[in-house]
């Protein structure tokens, strides 16, 4: 009897192609009596715990659940066994209706969630909600070490609702009451390039476009395609793609903004357990852009990868900014009777040029050196605190140069002055780069002066 049965790929991140899970009637002769016995041992230890346990009640269904999560947490990162409950969580991720109050937040491990950016005109923004807070609860749930997609989907409703947040800022702790508000996901931006790096004469008779992509869901080529005629519209032909912050999304749809603007030839290749091989290709015979520069971070990861490797091998353009995410696997989901959804990785993909992505990432052509996010965790002589501190203007040549800067920093903020990266000065460090992020694209910047180059 078959348990387990794949599902359409069509909602799930990171799905290119599928693979069925092994079923009884598939497991090799060798093989078999080890499986029955691990079938006998878990099947006894589920009994035991069933009769002898002391305590609430026991259901069997709690057990499974549970030994089902046990399995997927030693597989990767990537992989999980979700409950149907859960699930529905994980779903919201691929909703483009859906109820916000209007923040995106940014993971520090073993910490809580950072508040990275507070978007215009929602709740969260009218609430006083500000970058660098610190999320300590939701609704009193604490969310210390929580995953980010935890943290998302809490974020995230299919109806209204008020919220109770307990937010940490510079070392004190306040409750803010706010709501969600109904909203389109938006992931495609169509920008002025003079705009955005403040110089009038860009504007002006000018070949360069500019496009942002915050996510790659479900609809986000369709989104992408209508800001690619615009630019030929307005006879841009010259493009700056902006996939910074974007952590991935539907496979599917990278594929076909691919085919948009990468050159007919590979896209990228795709290998499973067994070393077969699934090519993916674009088609597109007379790309428009006679340049492209596509804007990277720390952040870009998966289906944005997939974009931005493709045009970089290809040589339809170059990639400025700082090295990629890594994140080159592929998880497919498997229902598993009424009991839950498993998200497995189950396929490998290279680039173009038969690069490895997973846990490599893509370096970019121009590098830009960017900070990290602080926590308290981290040593003041580790490269990610320098990099922060030299960031800001900060001397680090020495350990006793390094403390006097991070001291300056907790006199300027009112904080207690220990020299130390305390929970109260990372906060105010992450802020104070987040403005100067604001305030000083150097990215954008250095993949402008490289656009305008013949």
């Amino acid at each position: 009897m078959k348990y387990l049965k794949n599902i359409s790929a069509y909602i799930i991140i990171f799905v290119l192609t599928f693979q069925s899970l092994c079923f009884a009637e598939d497991i090799n002769e060798p093989d078999l009596d080890k499986y029955e016995q691990c079938s006998e041992i878990f099947t006894a230890v589920m009994k035991y715990i069933k009769d002898n346990y002391v305590g609430s009640e026991v259901e069997l269904d709690n057990l499974l659940n549970a030994a089902l999560k046990g399995m997927s947490s030693v597989l990767d990162d990537y992989s999980a066994y979700y409950t149907t409950n859960e699930y529905k969580e994980f779903e919201k991720s691929f909703m483009t209706d859906f109820y916000i109050i209007g923040v995106v937040t940014k993971q520090t491990k073993n910490d809580y969630p950072i508040v990275s950016e507070v978007l215009e005109d929602t709740p969260a923004k009218t609430s006083g909600i500000k970058p660098g807070d610190k999320i300590i609860s939701i609704n009193s749930i604490d969310l210390k070490g929580i995953s980010l997609q935890s943290v998302t989907s809490k974020l995230i409703s299919d109806g209204v609702q008020d919220l109770k947040l307990e937010i940490n800022r510079s070392g004190k702790n306040i409750t803010i009451d706010t709501s969600f508000v109904k909203t389109k996901v938006n992931t495609v931006y169509l920008n002025d390039i003079g705009e955005l790096i403040g110089n009038e004469n860009a504007s002006q008779n000018s070949d360069i476009g500019y496009i942002k992509v915050s996510l790659i869901s479900l609809g986000t080529a369709d989104d992408f395609d209508q800001a690619v005629n615009e630019l030929k519209n307005q006879s841009k032909t010259k493009l700056i793609l902006d996939l910074r912050g974007n952590v991935g999304g539907v496979v599917e749809e990278a594929i076909k903004m691919c085919n948009l603007i990468v050159p007919e030839g590979k896209i990228i290749s795709a290998k499973n357990k067994d070393g077969e091989i699934t090519d993916v290709y674009s088609e597109l015979k007379n790309p428009y852009f006679k340049k492209i520069v596509v804007l990277t971070d720390s952040t870009t990861a998966s289906a944005a990868e997939i974009i931005a490797s493709a045009i970089q091998d290809s040589g339809a353009g170059i990639i400025v900014g700082t090295k990629t995410f890594g994140k080159g696997v592929i998880q497919t989901m498997t229902p598993v009777l009424d009991m839950g959804v498993l998200k497995m990785t189950t396929m490998e993909y290279f680039t173009r040029n038969g690069n490895k992505l997973n846990k490599i990432g893509i370096n970019p052509d121009i590098l830009i050196d960017m900070p990290l996010f602080l926590s308290e965790f981290d040593d003041i002589e580790s490269d990610k605190v320098k990099n922060a501190l030299n960031y800001l203007g900060y001397e680090t040549s020495t350990r006793i140069k390094i403390m006097n800067s991070i001291g300056k920093i907790q006199k300027d903020k009112q904080l207690t002055v220990s020299r130390t990266i305390t929970k109260e000065t990372a906060s105010e460090i992450n802020l104070l780069i987040y403005n100067e992020m604001n305030n000083n694209d150097k990215i954008l910047a250095a993949g402008y002066e490289e656009i305008i180059k013949d």
